[in-house]
Formats: structure tokens, C-alpha cells, sequence
């Protein structure tokens, strides 16, 4: 079995924790029984069958105020093979908070594939949204962009079906730290993904 770290960051009330139950536990929360805030760190887990292959998703869910028991970067960010940026896309003020936390992973650098997350997509886009996501991505290329909504199961198949893959190609590339082999003919892929999909792009 192969294990992926996976960290969720972003400010607080951009749905990091609604996305993480929705996927682990299908679990849907209605707008007038809002989540609870996350205190320090929450964490989940989630198995994956591919044919012969497991695969154990570990999930940190963090929290998104310093007051709250916000953890450590450095100890946060050690051993991460997938670190989410997340920000609620309705919100100017939700992506304008990603700035310390880019700053974080800036400095660090860990060795991870970085994914900027625009949650809540089902709701109206706060003005210049694309724009804005245009601009992030021409100033930090490694992030991949997707979006994502708890109503639309489908974004969030795509989404962990793209972390998923990463993390696969991740294994083929580094076969000393992860000796198990994979059979060429095994598809890494716990859902079939739309092309025609744009959960998950690089503008």
C-alpha cells in the first residue's frame, strides 16, 4: 500500500473541511448547518482499490487562523507529496488571504505538487475571478488550478482522480523510495475523469 500525504491550507470558512467529509464520508452540509472550524490540525484517511494496487490517501485538514492552532510550516509541509492551496472563489478577500501561506511555501519549497483549489464553485465568482487566476498561475507556474463544489460530486472525483495520478507518477519516478512495482497495465485512476472537464486546468 502506498501512502500520500496530502495538506489542506487556505483562511479560514473557504470549505476546506466541507470538501475533505464530502469526499471521505459523501457527507453534505447545508448552508444553515455550517461546519465548525478547525482547530489546530484534523486529519482523515481514505482508501483507494486500482486493481491490485491500494493506495491510502492521509489528509491534513488544517486550520485556517493563527489563533486556532495553526501549525508549524516547516513541520506541516515535511514528507507532503500533495499540498492544496484552497480559497473560496466567491470571496476577493478568501484569495487575498492565500498570501502568507504562498509566502510559506515560497521559502520552504517543498518537493510536492502544488494545487491552487477554488472551492465553493457553485456559488457566483467574486469580479475578475479569471483574471486573477491568470495571473497567479503566470507568477507561479508549478500550481495546478482547480475548482470544486460539495453540490457537484463529479469536481471533486476529478479533483482526488488528479491528485491521484500525480501521486502515481511520483512512484514511477522514484522507485527507490517507493521498491513496490506497479504492473504497467494498471490504470491509477479511482474515477473515470471527463476531458471535457474544467475541475482541473492549467490556464
Amino acid at each position: 500500500m502506498y501512502t500520500a500525504k496530502i495538506v489542506f491550507v487556505g483562511p479560514t470558512n473557504c470549505g476546506k473541511t466541507t470538501l475533505i467529509e464530502r469526499y471521505v464520508h459523501d457527507k453534505y452540509f447545508e448552508m444553515d448547518k455550517k461546519c465548525l472550524p478547525t482547530i489546530g490540525i484534523d486529519f482523515y484517511v481514505k482508501t483507494i482499490q486500482t486493481n491490485a494496487v491500494k493506495f491510502k490517501f492521509q489528509m491534513w485538514d488544517t486550520a485556517g487562523n493563527n489563533h486556532l492552532g495553526k501549525p508549524e510550516p516547516n513541520a506541516l509541509y515535511k514528507d507532503a507529496h500533495i499540498i492544496c492551496l484552497c480559497f473560496d472563489t466567491s470571496s476577493k478577500k478568501s484569495f487575498r488571504d492565500l498570501q502568507p501561506y504562498l509566502e510559506e511555501l515560497n521559502k520552504i519549497k517543498p518537493k510536492a505538487s502544488l494545487y491552487l483549489l477554488g472551492l465553493k464553485c457553485d456559488l457566483a465568482p467574486f469580479d475578475g475571478l479569471e483574471k486573477t487566476i491568470q495571473n497567479f498561475q503566470k507568477e507561479n507556474e508549478s500550481f495546478k488550478y482547480c475548482r470544486t463544489s460539495i453540490i457537484d460530486l463529479q469536481t471533486i472525483k476529478d479533483l482526488f482522480g488528479s491528485i491521484l495520478e500525480d501521486f502515481t507518477n511520483m512512484i514511477y519516478e522514484n522507485t527507490e523510495k517507493y521498491p513496490i512495482s506497479i504492473e504497467s497495465n494498471e490504470t491509477a485512476k479511482c474515477c473515470p475523469v471527463d476531458e471535457n472537464s474544467k475541475c482541473c486546468t492549467i490556464l
